[in-house]
């Protein structure tokens, strides 16, 4: 090991075969690669997966608007339809139960 700092830490561990010393080794040194990435600004600024996306709310709002205003454009369509096919199936029953009522009452 050429980093002194990460022996002592190895060796502070005590561990009981190569096996273990080499996974804490590997451990420690994630840990401090980690550490130095967090408090490097230019790493933080440069790394895409740091960055935040930002959004015009405005298009946002706007696109959501339009999508609500289709969506209830939509559903006025298939209400209209479904009135228009119950009246198309209601109508000639009601008319024939009027005209029953009308006989039956003279």
């Amino acid at each position: 090991m050429l980093d002194g700092e990460l022996s002592l830490k190895v060796r502070e561990k005590e561990p009981k075969s190569l096996d273990e010393t080499f996974r804490t080794a590997v451990r420690l040194e994630t840990y401090k690669k980690s550490y130095r990435v967090q408090d490097d600004p230019e790493t933080t600024r440069r790394d895409p997966r740091r960055q935040v996306r930002s959004t015009n709310h405005d298009d946002v709002v706007a696109e959501l608007t339009a999508q609500l205003e289709d969506f209830k454009e939509a559903q006025k369509r298939t209400q209209e339809a479904w009135m228009k096919s119950m009246e198309e199936k209601f109508t000639p029953k009601h008319s024939r139960v009027q005209t029953n009522a009308r006989t039956k009452a003279v």
